[in-house]
């Protein structure tokens, strides 16, 4: 259960109660999902990671900054990824220092899967609201996005 916090209203510590469950529940589902995919040996991390590789991030580099960790990090995860059969690294020809990936078919399926997922967990939410709330619930969640992009690490607010 989440911890409560005097200062807060009641209003206020009935949705921190909600936001701090519900991101346990999707990693939870997330993880019961890529067991049942076949895909037991991925963690979430690792799937977000390959993730962000079809999105665009093809470099060690690009990768890190996407998913704002260190590139040593993202080396030690890539060298995993590939191990399991979900992504291939190729050196540069013309730098040697550039490492870049490539997603496997066994990484499309999983992400297949995983977008599968994601697609009923937003029609589990759409199916029972309607426009004008859907854009009001997309404004909320916009607000609470840009906290987590702008809350400074280790700091307070």
């Amino acid at each position: 259960m989440a911890e409560t916090t005097t200062s807060m209203t009641a209003a206020e510590q009935s949705i921190n109660t909600f936001l701090v469950e519900v991101f346990h529940d999707i990693l939870r589902l997330e993880s019961d999902s890529l067991r049942q995919s076949g895909c037991s040996n991925l963690s979430v991390s690792e799937l977000h990671m390959l993730d962000a590789i079809k999105k665009g991030a093809d470099g060690m580099g690009k990768l890190a900054k996407a998913l704002s960790l260190s590139p040593g990090s993202v080396t030690t995860a890539a060298k995993t990824l590939e191990s399991k059969g979900y992504l291939l690294r190729q050196r540069s020809q013309i730098d040697k220092r550039r490492v870049t990936v490539q997603l496997t078919e066994r990484a499309e399926e999983a992400l297949r899967h995983h977008a599968e997922f994601h697609r009923q967990l937003i029609q589990s939410v759409s199916t029972h609201l309607d426009d004008a709330r859907m854009d009001a619930l997309g404004t909320v969640l916009n607000y609470l996005h840009t906290f987590f992009k702008t809350y400074p690490t280790g700091g307070t607010v």
